[in-house]
């Protein structure tokens, strides 16, 4: 494949580095993801020529980027390089998901959970008989608070709870309206609330830790809020910014934490800001980088106006 290109990320903060024709700020730690309603394209491409990939992760203590392939696991530096790769020991991983506490990683497939640390040791595996037996496990995260991990399960509408060692809490269950289909999930870093995608009704639904549905947003449509399809979604840290994938529309819709919109981006096609394959994951990174798989992964910075000739600038 064609050699990545980096995003600069990994450069003292403060200097640039220019990917293609736009140049980059380099975002110090801490910054924020922050865009304006009219943002239309991205800061820059992550990688380019590896295919469609819908999981992507970010590691927090090294800020290497983890994507699930189908017979394997690749991670990237934050500049782009592959880092290193090994094989999972399945078939067409759903999701993933690396720990803050000690940065194993969760490997999600239809039917139990596959648990690496970081280097791609493998450690055990979870949800794969008594008392919890998965069928179509669709989206993994994990809490920061508790390390609990949370697992989503298509059609059936259930959400499972597990301790960080496989051990089952609880289940979630007749959470979801109508056809009970929930293809993402992510836990706040900043409530540890639980939010879940569920693109039957294009709802994000938000729950708190015990199961309580708390709120939901968005809704099918096309005007801004509403949403299409909503796949992957993350939350941010610091902010608790909300970043959810519309596979039927090819964009991001960015949303504060109660549900208020803030922006849209992306369209599909090839170049700046639009994604050659439907959206699958999103993923932010702790500086406030927003990583999005439409086909090959690009990384989001801070959009500037749909025209893509104003200088962005990080915050926080």
């Amino acid at each position: 494949p064609p050699a990545a290109r980096g995003t600069g990320l990994a450069l003292p903060s403060g200097m640039r580095e220019t990917i293609g024709r736009l140049a980059l700020p380099v975002l110090a730690a801490g910054a924020q993801f922050v865009v304006p309603a009219a943002a239309q394209c991205p800061l820059g491409e992550l990688l380019q020529g590896y295919g469609a990939q819908s999981a992507v992760e970010v590691d927090p203590a090294t800020g290497r980027v983890f994507t699930a392939r189908t017979h394997s696991i690749r991670v990237y530096e934050p500049t782009g390089e592959l880092a290193l790769e090994f094989p999972h020991g399945g078939y067409s991983p759903r999701d993933l998901c690396v720990s803050r506490r000690n940065g194993d990683v969760y490997v999600l497939f239809n039917d139990r959970v596959r648990v690496f640390d970081r280097n791609g040791a493998s450690l055990y595996e979870f949800a794969n008989g008594d008392p919890v037996k998965l069928w179509i496990g669709r989206a993994i995260d994990q809490s920061e608070r508790t390390g609990r991990v949370y697992v989503a399960e298509r059609l059936q509408g259930l959400v499972h709870v597990f301790e960080a060692d496989g051990r089952h809490v609880r289940t979630f269950d007749g959470l979801f309206v109508v056809y009970d289909d929930p293809l993402g999930l992510a836990v706040s870093p900043v409530s540890d609330e639980v939010f879940v995608a569920d693109p039957s009704t294009a709802l994000v639904n938000v729950f708190d830790s015990l199961g309580t549905l708390l709120r939901t947003f968005g809704g099918y449509g096309v005007s801004p809020g509403k949403l299409v399809n909503p796949v992957g979604l993350d939350v941010a840290g610091v902010t608790g910014t909300v970043a959810v994938a519309e596979r039927g529309l090819y964009t991001v819709s960015v949303f504060e934490p109660d549900g208020k919109f803030v922006a849209r981006f992306g369209t599909s096609g090839t170049g700046p800001g639009k994604f050659p394959y439907p959206l699958g994951g999103v993923a932010f990174s702790d500086n406030g980088v927003l990583y999005v798989t439409g086909g090959d992964i690009e990384a989001f910075a801070q959009p500037p106006g749909p025209h893509c000739t104003a200088k962005a600038s990080a915050t926080g």
